[in-house]
């Protein structure tokens, strides 16, 4: 289940979001459902608008966390 996850995470990435209909077969038949491709496809959204707001912002880390950097 886990290896089926990373594998529809990069091809999310990878792939821009034109997923082949055998990635998303495999994913399914692994146990999740399309709905938590959706879900997927959210988070690496999030992701990387965050990403490239930190890049154009270059924010300070937080006190409370910089010592875990």
């Amino acid at each position: 289940m886990d290896k089926a996850l990373v594998e529809m995470v990069i091809a999310i990435v990878d792939q821009r979001g034109w997923l082949d209909q055998t990635k998303i077969d495999r994913f399914i038949s692994a146990g999740f459902s399309r709905r938590n491709i959706y879900d997927l496809i959210l988070i690496v959204t999030i992701k990387t608008l965050s990403n490239y707001v930190n890049h154009l912002t270059k924010p300070e880390a937080n006190k409370q966390l910089a010592g875990m950097l």
